[in-house]
């Protein structure tokens, strides 16, 4: 018998039995096939599953007061989501943030999430995306971890602990940190093309990796795409940064690939990370923390918070989302030191166990992805906390490789051993679950939040100034205050409690209070934009414009450019309003405009000041634009109105002062203004009813008054005029003039005679006439008394009488001032 050639064996059998087995053979391949890829999709979906099992009540919380009205309901960019925004977004910071692509995806969110007749913003729209991107994230991590686990059960396992630890719920059930989301399934994704690059096959030993060149295979597109997937995690939040330090953990540790090769790599991804960092520090503008250390106390409160999140993932109890370790708090309850031997202590456990590569790898993982956050660099959280669930997000790949690894080694044990793991799992899987439907209950309102803030840390400041905000807002002011006032006892050293304590100072009017506490705020945080911004406004409640400016000023350069300090910008120009330098508040909200001209608030108050400085035409333009980029806001539209009542054009203001109190019936400025326009108009029964409208919420609204007796008692309709509503309006009229005005009087002798009371009529008119002489009216009194002695004619003949000579109040003038 002939052998073949060693590198020679025939791939087809062309005989008929031959061709069968074949089709038995890809008969079998395909069956296989199927059944993996019907076996991956049950996975999938129960990875699915347990996200909303443990997370999915969530889909019908509403917004918290913790940032998620600046980022959602107050930003200006996002609705609607236009070209012209998307520039701004792309190209300019908000709040200290480069974020364009949450940004973006925020604007998506709300486009869909607005409701077209009443401008409501339906949450469960942000919510709902929340829970599809953590479902596409352990989706990613499970890829991540098949590729370097064998066992594709065991990598399941690993996803399970991600999809399922309580640690996430304040990234999923927060709608604030969608960005957090976003990052981590591109940074996931781009970890896993970047496995795919550096290691085709999956692990290899490490003579093969080292002979492998990988940048001449047709693999390298995996790293162009993680590259650009890098960028898109970076874009979503900064810090995804850590996403390169993480690869790095891999590729030395698991991929066994050379320091020169990785340093190629990994080089662009560190570069591109460093540009971000620097654009994100020219955005804040300098802006410091206050809870600063000094620089060799640092690695303590790193070790901490290292510790903690060790903690918390190996026995999640007592999560919250304000656990108050702040550097200072660490480093004066020396647990750094602590910290430290515990770590060293868990790294000789780690390098004694068996497979000890593993368990480092896992270990770096979480370090790497919590290097951003670990407050080698301070961050303006750690004013509150170092550590927060939210950071371990990415870090969270780091425990769920340990745990595929740990699984793979007990499923390759087989029998017994195999059995009572899998039962285990299910158990911890089970308790983990309802571990995170307890804690999703935290995000479900701002008292539930509060409430478990302070049980957690009875010293939170934004958990103590939450409920003291929900007892203000129920009338308990003294137990809102007193708790303000606690927290500055418990904070002797943070300028946030004296901020928050100044803050409702000055709300209810305690200025000189008030401007003290931001003086020792500023004290403490002397870089602050955000403290020297309060303490020049507790300044212009004071008087002290100058020093204001100065502050407003201050504060604005500290900032940087940042189209998010509206409310600093409208600050600084009425200072300069009050101060009666109308050209500067011009010159400043004009430069506000042009870096934010997405704002309705910067517009209005550009419309104001160029209402006070006569230029009507320019003021309409500016009202127009608040009114185009906030057509539900009442303020401008009422504004609005006013500048066309200024031009004449009284068909025009009645239209928007009835869209104004159509977007809010309680606004008492357009209704009063609506009422006196269409008197104007001549549209007496309509100016009457929303006169009443606008009595209803302002009952000492004297000129409303004048407005409604003087129209219903000269109505031409004799049985408006003898009504017992006009006779109680004129009533009413007088009660507010403490019967002292004659016209007043006047109205209501009218009133009297015209439902027949001639006598009362004619008292009442002498009193008129009377004060008429006595002020030296003598016109007003000539004609008040003969209307006098046609009412003593009528009481004596007792005949019928209408008022029809009464004279109109002069109650038509328009509100010469326009609303804030």
């Amino acid at each position: 018998m002939t052998n073949l050639p060693t590198n020679t064996m025939p791939t087809t059998d062309t005989s008929s039995a031959g061709q069968r087995d074949n089709a038995l053979l890809r008969g079998q391949a395909a069956r296989l096939q199927w059944r993996a890829w019907a076996a991956s999709v049950v996975a999938a979906l129960a990875l699915g599953g347990i996200v909303l099992v443990g997370f999915g009540q969530c889909w019908s919380f509403g917004f918290l007061a913790i940032d998620d009205g600046d980022n959602f309901l107050h930003n200006p960019y996002l609705r609607p989501l236009e070209p012209a925004r998307l520039r701004v977004i792309w190209t300019e910071p908000y709040w200290g943030l480069y974020t364009p692509v949450t940004s973006t995806v925020w604007g998506l969110e709300m486009f869909f999430a607005e409701d077209g007749t009443s401008g409501q913003i339906d949450a469960r729209w942000l919510h709902g995306t929340s829970l599809v991107l953590h479902v596409w994230a352990a989706w990613l991590v499970w890829l991540v971890l098949a590729r370097l686990i064998e066992q594709r059960a065991a990598a399941w396992l690993g996803a399970a602990l991600f999809a399922a630890h309580p640690i996430q719920t304040e990234a999923v059930c927060w709608a604030s940190e969608t960005k957090g989301l976003l990052a981590g399934v591109f940074g996931f994704w781009a970890i896993w093309h970047y496995c795919r690059f550096a290691s085709p096959r999956g692990l290899e030993s490490d003579e093969v990796a080292a002979r492998r060149a990988v940048w001449q295979r047709a693999e390298a597109w995996h790293y162009a795409m993680g590259t650009v997937l890098y960028v898109l995690a970076l874009l979503s939040k900064p810090s995804a940064a850590a996403i390169v330090l993480m690869v790095a953990v891999l590729d030395v540790g698991l991929l066994r690939r050379r320091w020169r090769d990785v340093a190629t790599a990994l080089v662009p991804w560190l570069l591109l990370a460093l540009a971000l960092m620097l654009v994100t520090r020219d955005a804040q503008g300098g802006e410091k923390v206050a809870a600063v250390v000094p620089l060799w106390q640092r690695p303590l409160v790193a070790a901490d918070a290292i510790v903690f999140y060790l903690r918390k993932i190996v026995w999640p109890e007592g999560l919250g989302p304000d656990y108050g370790r702040t550097p200072i708090q660490v480093v004066a309850s020396g647990a750094g030191y602590v910290a430290m031997a515990v770590i060293a202590g868990v790294l000789i456990v780690a390098a004694w166990l068996p497979g000890r590569r593993w368990w480092l790898v896992s270990l770096g993982l979480l370090v790497a992805g919590l290097t951003p956050v670990l407050g080698f660099v301070p961050f303006a959280f750690q004013d509150h906390s170092t550590v927060a669930d939210r950071y371990a997000y990415l870090a969270m790949l780091g425990p769920a490789l340990a745990v595929g690894r740990f699984a793979e080694a007990a499923i390759r044990k087989g029998g017994y051993v195999r059995a009572v793991f899998v039962a285990c799992a299910v158990v911890a899987v089970v308790l983990l679950l309802g571990q995170s439907q307890r804690q999703t209950d935290t995000w479900r309102d701002d008292v539930h939040w509060a409430q478990r803030a302070v049980q957690i840390n009875p010293a939170s400041l934004a958990g103590n100034e939450v409920l003291a905000q929900i007892a203000d807002a129920e009338g308990r002011h003294a137990e809102a205050m007193e708790r303000r006032r606690q927290q500055i006892e418990r904070h002797p050293a943070s300028p946030l409690a004296l901020v928050y304590l100044g803050r409702a100072l000055l709300r209810q009017g305690d200025v000189d209070e008030a401007v003290q506490c931001f003086r020792r705020a500023m004290s403490r945080h002397p870089d602050s934009p955000a403290v020297e911004q309060w303490l020049a406004r507790g300044l212009m409640r004071q008087g002290e414009l100058r020093a204001a400016i100065a502050h407003f000023e201050r504060a604005l350069r500290r900032s940087g450019r940042n189209p998010g300090d509206d409310a600093l910008w409208i600050q600084l120009g009425e200072a300069y309003a009050r101060l009666g330098d109308r050209q500067q508040a011009l010159a400043v909200l004009q430069q506000a405009v042009e870096q934010n001209p997405f704002s309705a608030p910067l517009y209005n108050r550009l419309g104001r000041v160029l209402h006070q400085l006569g230029r009507t035409d320019e003021a309409i333009v500016a009202f127009r634009n608040a009114v185009r980029l906030a057509d539900d806001s009442a303020v401008a539209r009422n504004n609005l109105g006013v500048a066309y009542m200024k031009k004449g054009e009284m068909a025009r203001a009645a239209e928007q002062f009835r869209l104004a109190v159509q977007a809010d019936p309680r606004h008492t400025e357009s209704l009063k203004n609506w009422c006196l326009v269409l008197d104007r108009l001549g549209q007496r029964d309509e100016a009457i009813k929303i006169c009443r409208r606008a009595l209803e919420q302002d009952p000492h609204w004297r000129k409303g008054h004048y407005l409604l007796a003087s129209r219903m008692v000269t109505h031409p309709d004799a049985t408006v005029r003898g009504s017992v509503s006009a006779l109680e309006a004129a009533r009413a009229l007088c009660r507010e003039t403490n019967y002292r005005e004659p016209q007043a009087l006047d109205i209501l002798a009218a009133a009297l005679a015209a439902s027949g009371r001639f006598e009362q009529a004619a008292d009442t008119a002498s009193q008129a006439v009377a004060i008429y002489r006595r002020l030296g009216h003598a016109a007003q009194a000539r004609a008040a008394a003969e209307r006098l002695e046609t009412y003593r004619r009528k009481a004596l003949a007792g005949n019928g009488s209408d008022a029809d000579r009464t004279p109109e109040s002069r109650s038509g003038e328009p509100l010469n001032d326009v609303g804030e």
